[in-house]
């Protein structure tokens, strides 16, 4: 098995605003996964409406550059599940030192 770390949330402000309804409604995940190949691997994913925008953060810039090389099978793979991307940011945080802490 591989490791992993999941928290999903409705954002409060979604739910502040009186919207009941799902469509308009706002909601994050942040993930973290460890595989053998490419490391752990940092997952933000935000769901607003019909918008998808996901980040990921890669351990360093090699496994940035392969995730990169296959953004646009991933987005071929939503757009045919029915939730097109909207955006999709991959960072190396060895470079940057930006990782997601899942806190916004």
């Amino acid at each position: 098995g591989q490791d992993l770390h999941w928290e999903v949330e409705r954002d409060a402000s979604s739910r502040q605003d009186g919207g009941e309804g799902e469509d308009g409604a706002t909601w994050q995940s942040s993930l973290r996964l460890r595989f053998g190949a490419l490391g752990e691997v940092a997952a933000r994913v935000v769901l607003a409406g019909d918008q998808l925008h996901i980040r990921l953060d890669a351990p360093d810039a090699g496994i940035k550059g392969l995730l990169d090389a296959h953004q646009a099978r991933l987005a071929q793979a939503l757009e045919a599940a029915g939730t097109p991307l909207s955006t999709l940011a991959i960072h190396d945080v060895a470079r940057t030192g930006e990782a997601d802490d899942g806190q916004g």
